[in-house]
């Protein structure tokens, strides 16, 4: 690099190598050792040892640094783990690049499975302080892939994500990449140039794992409080403590983190998709999925929830909400982020003093302040009416601190726990504090019930529609907490990863099998009270015992699964346009 291809290439660093077996071939190092730095530790019931040492590469190139860590990975299944160095080629742009290239190269002991039989990496120089890099790995068993991956052709701008399986005999070949590109798992990571801001493959396959694994969760709690809805009964109210059952009351109180997280989730896409994809590209797809959130809400997502084609009556939900609140943080996206704290923080933190003022003050413009900040049921025409459910304000908020948050998940993996535990920890004492003295926060203040146990029910049943600020402290504190610790070796957590990375699909689709199988069931069961709103029908509800709900409820995710990870395979192979919409 710098002057010639030739030139010295030097590189220390402290590796921590941890053997998998004590063979003498496992041992066998491919590099000298200057020294070491600490004495061999021995962990308990013959664990294998870990040893720090200091490797000097002398005039060395960067493609022989590279296959000889890579190679040795392989061969010796050892778990190693760059913990400080340096590098230098004599090129500015691409000083700290070996290291970091170094760093990918160990995760190869945790993130390939035994059955790759081989692995192959050209790296050429294509100009000055730039490379080219092709790879390609063949396995000749099934291995699983631990988490998502990204590759991104810096020249064109194109990404692949593949995430799911590779079962037989199968090929996988990169293209030429523009910076140091090194195979880590069985897709390839980009290692961008020193000069820019490095976001290393590893890093970003565990936010964006964070982020999915979270999502699905939230979307299965949704469909959980959906079959409820359509198989239990509207009848009975979960959050009455006069007359609900702790059972109950907890089924619908767990789904209260959905939507609140949801939207906190929508906001730090949106700045993660600017990173990758550029402002005017973020706020252009902000503004045009917005709006197809906002119709498919008015078209598609209301006939799944009333079987109405005649707009009789049209529920306003969280798609409504989306759909809008991307709209406006598409028109925030240009300002700078410390103004998107603050007009997030406002809407979150101080609606609730607009509690006292009501819809009726505003006389012909009152529709206008139920849609921003008071739930209630609108009036069109006769036999026309519109229930607002989700008011914009807070949720526009809570979407605006997503979006603001988002800066975070470029940080490394421990600043970024570190962060998000904080937070998260800090939202939740404010809630117990908030709630504890009965204050400002939430309109409805908890009071001492019958039981111990129903004041503690009481203390948790927090306004939603509109979500408070003590809603919104109790739901998003542990979806925080969630986020630095989200588990990567639970079989349950790939199941939740397919449906996080679908989301809009699962959402209409979940909504499609539940309704539409409780209505034949409920006319089974009710004849023409079926049909009836509640008290005098069941509004198209079975009403099944809550056991049965549960029932349904995981029979629908066994359903929807396949589908979901059908879907998810398509969006990875083909990156169309137009997918990025659903």
């Amino acid at each position: 690099m710098g002057n010639s291809a030739a030139a010295a290439a030097r590189l220390g660093f402290a590796v921590c190598d941890c053997a998998r077996a004590s063979s003498p071939s496992a041992d066998a190092a491919p590099v000298a050792f200057a020294r070491r730095q600490q004495p061999t530790r021995r962990a308990p019931d013959g664990a294998p040892s870990c040893t720090n040492r200091y490797i000097h590469w002398r005039r060395r190139s960067p493609r022989e640094i590279i296959e000889q860590l890579m190679f040795d990975s392989l061969r010796r299944r050892a778990v190693t783990q760059v913990l400080a160095g340096d590098a230098d080629f004599g090129g500015g742009a691409t000083q700290r690049s070996a290291c970091r290239l170094a760093e990918r190269a160990s995760m190869l002991a945790r993130q390939i499975g035994r059955g790759c039989a081989s692995t192959h990496l050209a790296l050429t120089r294509a100009a000055s302080n730039s490379y080219r890099a092709r790879w390609s790995t063949t396995c000749d068993s099934p291995a699983r892939l631990h988490a998502p991956f990204i590759a991104r052709d810096s020249g064109s701008g194109r990404e692949q994500r593949m995430n799911g399986s590779i079962r037989g005999e199968q090929s996988l070949s990169g293209g030429a990449f523009e910076d140091l590109t090194l195979v880590t798992g069985k897709v390839p990571g980009v290692m961008r140039a020193a000069s820019a801001p490095v976001l290393t493959q590893a890093s970003s396959a565990a936010r964006d794992h964070a982020i999915d694994w979270l999502r699905g969760l939230v979307m299965v709690l949704m469909a959980l409080d959906h079959a409820r809805d359509f198989w239990f009964g509207l009848r009975h109210k979960p959050l009455d403590l006069a007359t609900t059952t702790v059972p109950l009351f907890a089924t619908r109180w767990v789904t209260h983190f959905c939507a609140p997280t949801f939207v906190l989730l929508a906001g730090v896409s949106a700045y993660l998709y600017g990173t990758k994809h550029g402002a005017r590209s973020r706020t252009r797809f902000l503004l045009t999925r917005g709006l197809l959130l906002i119709v498919l809400e008015l078209t598609v997502v209301r006939l799944l929830w009333i079987p109405d084609p005649f707009y009789h009556f049209t529920l306003l939900q969280v798609i409504w909400v989306l759909g809008w609140s991307m709209v406006v943080l598409g028109a925030l996206s240009f300002a700078p982020r410390a103004v998107v704290i603050a007009f997030g923080a406002a809407l979150v933190l101080g609606h609730n003093a607009l509690d006292s003022v009501k819809a009726e003050s505003f006389g012909a413009w009152a529709p206008l302040w139920n849609l921003l900040h008071e739930r209630a049921t609108l009036t069109l025409a006769p036999g026309r009416q519109v229930l607002v459910s989700y008011p914009l304000v807070p949720w526009v908020g809570v979407m605006a601190l997503g979006y603001a948050l988002g800066s975070i998940f470029e940080m490394s993996a421990l600043r970024r726990r570190a962060w998000l535990v904080r937070l998260g920890a800090g939202a939740c004492i404010a809630f117990v504090l908030l709630r504890a003295f009965n204050g400002y926060g939430d309109p409805a203040p908890w009071s001492a019930q019958a039981t111990p146990l129903r004041s503690v029910l009481s203390f948790l049943n927090c306004e939603k529609y509109p979500p408070s600020l003590a809603f919104s402290l109790m739901t998003l504190g542990p979806a925080l907490l969630l986020l630095a610790f989200v588990p990567t070796r639970l079989r349950a957590s790939r199941f939740l990863l397919v449906f996080g990375q679908v989301p809009l699909l699962f959402y209409v689709l979940h909504l499609l099998l539940l309704r539409y199988t409780a209505i034949p069931v409920a006319w089974l069961r009710h004849g023409a009270n079926a049909f009836r709103m509640p008290p005098l029908g069941t509004a198209g509800s079975p009403e099944l015992p809550l056991i049965c709900t549960f029932l349904v409820w995981v029979t629908a995710l066994l359903i929807l699964y396949p589908l979901c990870r059908r879907y998810a395979r398509l969006k990875a192979t083909h990156r169309s346009a137009w997918l990025r919409y659903f």
